[in-house]
C-alpha cells in the first residue's frame, strides 16, 4: 500500500512539473525492495516525455540513475531525457555504454541510429548496417533498416533487405506486413501484391483492409476485373463502404457510369446503414463526370428525405 501511495505521489509532482520535490519519493521508490529498477526507470522515460522542462528532467534522470551506472534502462532514461532536451553528445555517450552492457539489445541501436538520424541519415543507416554484420538475425533492426533505406530512396537495396526478412522469417505476420508496406512506399507493386496475399493465408486480422489495398495495386497497374474482384470481397465491417466507392469508381473509368451509379445504389438498397455514404459517392460520380445538374437533384431528394443529416446538409449546400 505504501508503495503505491509512493507512485501516486511522485506521479503527481512530476505531472505538475515539480521535480525536485518528486526526487526523494522516486529515489525511496528505486530502492524499495518492492521495485524492479529495470521497470520503474523505463516507466520513468514514458513519464518524463510529458514534463516541459527538459533540462530539469534530464538533471532528475541523471540523479536517480546515478546509482545504477551498470543498469542499461537507466542510461537508457539518461539518454532519452538527454535527446528530448537537444543534447545530442550526451544521448550518444550513455547509448554508447548500454551497448557495453548489452551489445546486442535491439531498442539501444535503434536509438542510437534515432539520434543520429537527426544530424545525418547515412550516419544513421551505417550504424544499423554495422549492427547487422554483427547480428544478422535481428528482426526488428533489419526492417527498421530497410525502412531507412525507402525514405533515403535506396529503392534496390531495400527490396535486397526485403529479401532477407522474408527468408528469416517467412511465416511471420509482422515481417510479411512489413515488408508489403515498405514496397507499397518503395512502388514495388509486384513485392506489395505478393506479400499482401500472403497476409490472407496467415493470422492476419484486417483481411479487409488488405483486399482494400490490393485493389487499389491492381487499378494501379490498369488491371479493371482484378480491381473489382478485390472490392467485391470486402465484407461487411470497417472498409466495406470504401471498397463499394472504389468499385464504382472503377466501373466509371471503365466508361459505364450508369452501372458505377447502380452498384451504389444496389449497396444503399441492400444495407440502410450505407445508405447516407452511398448517396453522397454517387453525387462525387456524377459531379466528376461534370453532371452537376444531376448531383443537385440527387441531393436535394436526399436532403428533403433526411433534413437533419448534416453530412448530406453540407455536400448539398457545397
Amino acid at each position: 500500500m505504501l508503495f503505491r501511495s509512493l507512485q501516486m505521489l511522485a506521479g503527481l509532482l512530476v505531472a505538475s512539473g515539480q521535480l525536485d520535490e518528486a526526487f526523494p519519493h522516486l529515489q525511496k521508490i528505486l530502492s524499495s525492495r518492492n521495485a524492479r529498477p529495470a521497470d520503474a526507470f523505463q516507466q520513468l522515460g514514458r513519464t518524463l516525455g510529458g514534463v516541459k522542462d527538459k533540462e530539469a528532467a534530464l538533471r532528475l534522470t541523471q540523479k536517480l540513475a546515478a546509482e545504477y551506472s551498470n543498469l542499461p534502462e537507466a542510461r537508457v532514461a539518461v539518454a532519452q531525457a538527454a535527446y528530448a532536451a537537444g543534447h545530442d553528445s550526451v544521448a550518444l555517450s550513455e547509448i554508447k555504454q548500454v551497448q557495453n552492457l548489452r551489445p546486442d539489445w535491439e531498442p539501444a541501436v535503434l536509438f542510437e541510429a534515432q539520434i543520429l538520424q537527426r544530424k545525418s541519415n547515412d550516419a544513421a543507416l551505417g550504424r544499423l548496417a554495422e549492427y547487422l554484420q554483427r547480428f544478422p538475425n535481428s528482426r526488428d533492426v533489419r526492417m527498421n533498416y530497410a525502412r531507412a533505406l525507402v525514405s533515403a530512396k535506396r529503392i534496390p537495396e531495400a527490396r535486397a533487405e526485403f529479401d532477407k526478412l522474408l527468408a528469416n522469417f517467412p511465416g511471420n505476420v509482422d515481417v510479411v506486413y512489413s515488408v508489403a508496406f515498405l514496397a507499397l512506399d518503395a512502388r514495388d507493386l509486384a513485392t506489395a501484391e505478393t506479400n499482401l496475399k500472403k497476409l490472407l493465408d496467415l493470422d492476419y486480422r484486417d483481411k479487409d483492409g488488405v483486399r482494400l489495398y490490393l485493389g487499389q495495386i491492381a487499378e494501379d497497374q490498369n488491371k479493371s476485373s482484378d480491381a473489382l474482384k478485390w472490392y467485391s470481397e470486402v465484407e461487411q465491417g470497417e472498409q466495406f463502404a470504401q471498397a463499394q466507392m472504389r468499385y464504382a469508381q472503377v466501373l466509371v473509368k471503365q466508361g459505364n457510369l450508369t452501372a458505377g451509379r447502380g452498384h451504389l445504389q444496389k449497396v444503399a438498397a441492400e444495407n440502410p446503414e450505407q445508405q447516407v455514404p452511398m448517396i453522397l459517392a454517387e453525387a462525387q460520380l456524377l459531379r466528376d463526370a461534370n453532371d452537376f445538374k444531376e448531383a443537385f437533384s440527387l441531393l436535394d431528394g436526399a436532403v428533403k428525405q433526411r433534413p437533419e443529416n448534416v453530412e448530406l446538409l453540407y455536400d448539398f449546400s457545397m
